[in-house]
């Protein structure tokens, strides 16, 4: 049983004794490393990408080293179901709470069903999650734009809503991956923007407005609008 470290960069591993990739020079990060765990049993090797730190990597590769000791290791993956098996358990389940589920649908089959789909959910890791982030906000839209932070948000919600369902319905008995992965901060502050034009526009309208103590209130503030 092996544990190193897994350089996101070059996809390659290297010794726990390195501080940085002797591949691409890459430094050992302080936060969100990476490890490859190895582990062989009988002829049997498992590798696996383990973001996190190196603690919970050693727990994993434990883990996987006892299960191919007792000889269940495949046996519960053979018993484990895809995320598109989970989707559609999950959508069957839900399609009749209002329409919320067609945008869910699109947002599924458009981003997580190429990637994650044929997995099953004990396959899928935080790195698998985070290289789906990284990807989203280094590219553009259909119409050219980048992705929304929104956007990205709800992808991994959903993903996360979908382990939640698994893990509630006793479907799988593993953690939530998508809890440590940092969804990216949405600024939801708007800002109105009045031109001189419309400004002199909604200052003729409230001479004329019926309730003179709103009108008197909005014009004493007159100064705080924004315009060009």
């Amino acid at each position: 049983m092996s544990v190193y470290y897994y350089c996101t960069g070059c996809k390659s591993s290297y010794s726990l004794d390195l501080k940085k990739c002797p591949k691409c020079g890459t430094a050992v990060p302080r936060v969100d490393k990476s490890f490859r765990v190895s582990v062989m049993v009988k002829g049997r090797h498992v590798n696996k990408i383990i973001p996190g730190s190196l603690t919970q990597a050693r727990e994993i590769a434990a883990q996987i080293k006892a299960d191919l000791v007792s000889g269940i290791y495949y046996d519960k993956r053979k018993s484990e179901q895809t995320l598109d098996e989970i989707w559609e358990k999950y959508l069957s389940a839900y399609k009749s709470h209002g329409k919320a589920w067609r945008a869910e649908e699109r947002r599924y089959n458009q981003y997580l069903k190429p990637k994650l789909g044929k997995k099953v959910l004990s396959d899928i890791s935080p790195f698998d999650i985070e290289s789906i982030r990284v990807t989203l906000a280094k590219s553009e839209t259909k119409y050219g734009t980048p992705y929304a932070p929104k956007t990205i948000k709800n992808i991994i919600d959903l993903l996360s809503i979908l382990f939640n369902y698994a893990i509630d319905m006793d479907l799988f008995d593993g953690r939530n991956p998508c809890d440590k992965v940092k969804r990216p901060r949405i600024n939801n502050e708007v800002t109105n923007i009045l031109t001189v034009e419309k400004l002199k526009a909604f200052l003729i309208y409230l001479e004329k407005y019926e309730h003179r103590p709103t009108a008197n209130l909005l014009k004493i503030n007159q100064e705080r609008f924004q315009f060009f």
